[in-house]
């Protein structure tokens, strides 16, 4: 059934909807509560900027406080206690007689002869007049001081006329000079520290001072420490026969000099 209008007639929707006005209109200005609401989101966001910026600058200048200060100097060590002197080294042993023995090797025979020289002492505080006595005494001549004794000439002579009896050449008298200083870290205590022959055909290879191990057997005593044994003084030294050095001498040739031709 169809209405065909009067008072009491609805509209259609449409028309309802058309006819009315809108509950919001649009505006093109926002409303206050809008504005108010971005400045508090603007003000806002300057305030963290801000704190942001205030804590990047306290962080700087932080670090760079912490780069200007000094270094601090290193903890103090606790004192030390004051460290005690080394002990004294130990004194050397006593000082006696060396028993000495003197091996001396010949060229070109390599015989070999062991024999018990005459020692002679001169300390460090003795009168050095001694020492040149002693020199002295070994560079002179026996011959210019002493005439031949009869008696060495006469069993020279009988020597000579017993072909079987053996020819010993005489020993001849050398000298030798020592320096014998102490040494704690030696097994004898003492130790050969320079030595010297004085004759022009014998030359001194080794010296060494030792002890013996107090048992009478003549063996060096090993380890350190003096020991009560005997102090053995050992020397040892090559010779050159006086045959031998002559020929050497005449195999020598002499230097040739500068020629000059006659024309």
């Amino acid at each position: 059934m169809t209405d065909s209008g009067g008072p009491y007639s609805r509209p259609s929707s449409a028309a309802a909807y058309t006819g009315q006005a809108p509950l919001h209109s649009p505006s093109s200005h926002p409303s206050v509560a809008s504005r108010g609401s971005r400045s508090s989101l603007r003000r806002q966001a300057a305030i963290a900027a801000g704190s942001a910026s205030a804590s990047a600058s306290a962080s700087a200048s932080a670090s760079i406080q912490q780069q200007q200060q000094p270094p601090q100097p290193p903890p103090p060590h606790p004192p030390q206690p004051p460290s005690e002197p080394p002990p004294p080294p130990p004194p050397p042993p006593r000082f006696t007689q060396l028993f000495t023995t003197v091996t001396s090797t010949t060229h070109p025979s390599n015989r070999t002869t062991t024999h018990h020289p005459t020692v002679h002492y001169i300390f460090a505080d003795d009168d050095p007049d001694i020492l040149t006595e002693a020199l002295a005494h070994h560079h002179r001549n026996p011959s210019d001081d002493e005439p031949p004794d009869p008696d060495d000439e006469e069993e020279e002579q009988q020597q000579q006329q017993q072909p079987d009896h053996p020819q010993h050449p005489p020993v001849p008298d050398r000298a030798v000079v020592l320096d014998i200083v102490p040494d704690p870290s030696s097994p004898a205590g003492y130790e050969v520290v320079w030595a010297s022959s004085l004759a022009p055909d014998w030359a001194v290879v080794g010296a060494r001072v030792g002890r013996t191990d107090g048992g009478g057997s003549g063996t060096l005593q090993g380890g350190s420490g003096g020991g009560g044994g005997m102090l053995t003084l050992r020397i040892e030294g090559v010779a050159v026969e006086p045959g031998a050095r002559r020929r050497r001498q005449a195999a020598t040739p002499e230097p040739s000099g500068g020629g000059m031709a006659e024309g």
